[in-house]
């Protein structure tokens, strides 16, 4: 199993070797969570921002104070004890926005929101947080499931009821890293390579009410990742 292969991999290695790869993992998130967004910071920029604080000239301010509270973020993740709650979301997308969207960071939206050039219908705006609620109980109550299909139908799920005016696919790339993490599995980062093939497996799912569309990519896509953990 995956989850075997990398505990003993965490178990033998250096601990300056762990925390390389999680350093190196959470730039490479970063910048990828915020390219899939519209960013244009490239992965040098935003390497050099995090370990040295260069900011990019050619990139827009917000992009770069984005990044340095992504990190916050991800750092948070990987020291958190909490579960998934709908307190850390807010948490989470307060520190997201802080600075950039008073009137919205750590807020769930108060108005319904349309797809961007897609044919997914949201949830309204009355029902976000009851669905929000019944997802977490899902979640709870299915715990002992496999974390990678977990992670996924949570993601996917997390993304239909579209909780927040903005930020939505960050925080829910980031709660699904989260659920692997906090279970002892590798992390998987969705590439902007992948952002086309990702937003049409999310979009096919919710669509066609067939939440394995996206299951079935994701999962394949996880344990192509994270195939060194298998031998």
């Amino acid at each position: 199993m995956i989850r075997d292969g990398y505990s003993r991999h965490v178990a033998v290695a250096d601990k300056k070797i762990i925390r390389s790869e999680n350093h190196w993992f959470k730039i490479n998130h970063i910048y990828s969570t915020q390219r899939i967004e519209g960013s244009t910071m490239t992965l040098g920029q935003t390497r050099n921002l995090l370990e040295y604080n260069l900011s990019p000239k050619d990139t827009a301010l917000e992009h770069v104070i984005e990044a340095t509270q992504m990190e916050k973020i991800f750092d948070d993740l990987l020291a958190t004890k909490s579960d998934v709650t709908k307190r850390l979301i807010l948490r989470w997308h307060d520190i997201l926005f802080a600075g950039m969207d008073t009137n919205n960071a750590g807020s769930f939206r108060r108005a319904d929101v349309d797809p961007y050039g897609g044919r997914t219908e949201y949830a309204l705006w009355p029902d976000v947080i009851p669905e929000l609620e019944i997802l977490l109980k899902w979640y709870r109550k299915n715990r002992g499931t496999n974390p990678v299909i977990m992670s996924a139908i949570f993601h996917d799920r997390f993304e239909m009821i579209r909780p927040f005016i903005d930020g939505n696919g960050r925080i829910g790339r980031l709660l699904a890293l989260l659920i692997l993490h906090k279970d002892g599995y590798p992390m998987m980062n969705i590439l902007p390579k992948e952002k086309i093939t990702y937003i049409k497996k999310l979009e096919g799912s919710q669509t066609r009410g067939d939440h394995m569309i996206f299951l079935k990519w994701f999962v394949s896509k996880y344990l192509r990742d994270n195939k060194k953990y298998l031998s």
